[in-house]
This record gives structure tokens, C-alpha cells and sequence, in this order.
């Protein structure tokens, strides 16, 4: 027998209320980022002064990837983007993989130059660097990415499949 009572829940107040928490972690977040931002410009750049904002951002970030994949939602969302959009989601993370590594190379490109160049080797510390950092950070990121969306696309779609088994 089951005696729980089921509620009667209204679907556009269930949207509402999900599009809420949404925005509150979004500006959680934003206020995290934004204190950084502040203690470094105050403080110069300490990790251990804004450790407690990165725990926030890291675990937030986490635990919302690991609950969309776990429900089941994170292909469908995929498969949805896919149809909607012209390039597929595959391609674009192959894109911010590259384009994340080109950012980084050419950071440390011109940090480099700037920090241990002088007038005459300025342009070669940079060349140097930004090769460097190129080639080792454009694959790595690229195929951490790309592996990371396909692994979690399989796992949402395998938790997706066995909801589906237990209706």
C-alpha cells in the first residue's frame, strides 16, 4: 500500500521556480567571481587569499555537472542543441578546446616576453613561448574537452535509457 500523497505540482510554477534557482546561481557565482576580482586588485594575486570563492565555484560547478549528467538530461540538452543549432556540439567543444589553448599560449607568450625580454629578444621569448605553450596546450585541452563531453554524453544517455526501462 502506498500511503504517500502524491502532490499536484503546476508545470509553469515548477519552470519558474527552477528558472529562480538558475538565477541564483548564477549570481552566487558572479558575486564569487567578482570578490576575487576585488582581493586581487586589493591584495595582489594570492590563491590563498580567494580559496574559499574558488571552492565555491569549483564544487557549484561540479555538482551541477555531475546532477545534469546523472538525470539524464545533459544528451538530451545535446541532442536538442544539435538540431537547433548548425554547428554541433562536438565541433564547438573542439573549438573552445583550441581556442582556450591559442588564449593560453598567447598569454604566456607575452607574459613571458614582457617579464624576461629585453629590447633586443623580446619578439624571440614570445615566439618561443607562445610555440611552446601551443603545442602542448591546444591538444591536451582540445581532447580533454572533447573527451569529457563524450563520456558524460554517454553516461546521461545511459541514465536517460534506464529511466526509461523503470517506466
Amino acid at each position: 500500500m502506498n500511503f504517500k500523497k502524491e502532490k499536484i505540482v503546476d508545470e509553469r510554477v515548477a519552470n519558474l521556480r527552477n528558472e529562480i534557482y538558475k538565477e541564483a546561481f548564477f549570481v552566487a557565482i558572479t558575486v564569487c567571481m567578482v570578490s576575487i576580482l576585488i582581493k586581487f586588485y586589493l591584495y595582489g594575486v594570492n590563491a590563498a587569499l580567494v580559496l574559499t570563492e574558488f571552492a565555491i565555484i569549483i564544487i557549484a560547478m561540479f555538482y551541477t555537472s555531475v546532477r545534469t549528467i546523472s538525470a539524464g538530461i545533459y544528451s538530451d540538452e545535446i541532442e536538442i542543441h544539435d538540431r537547433n543549432s548548425k554547428i554541433p556540439m562536438n565541433a564547438k567543444n573542439v573549438l573552445i578546446g583550441m581556442a582556450t589553448g591559442i588564449a593560453l599560449a598567447l598569454f604566456f607568450g607575452i607574459r613571458s616576453s614582457i617579464l624576461y625580454g629585453s629590447d633586443a629578444n623580446r619578439l624571440w621569448y614570445f615566439f618561443l613561448v607562445f610555440i611552446s605553450a601551443f603545442i602542448i596546450y591546444v591538444p591536451v585541452l582540445t581532447v580533454f574537452i572533447f573527451a569529457f563531453n563524450t563520456i558524460a554524453q554517454k553516461l546521461s544517455a545511459k541514465a536517460n535509457q534506464k529511466d526509461q526501462d523503470e517506466i
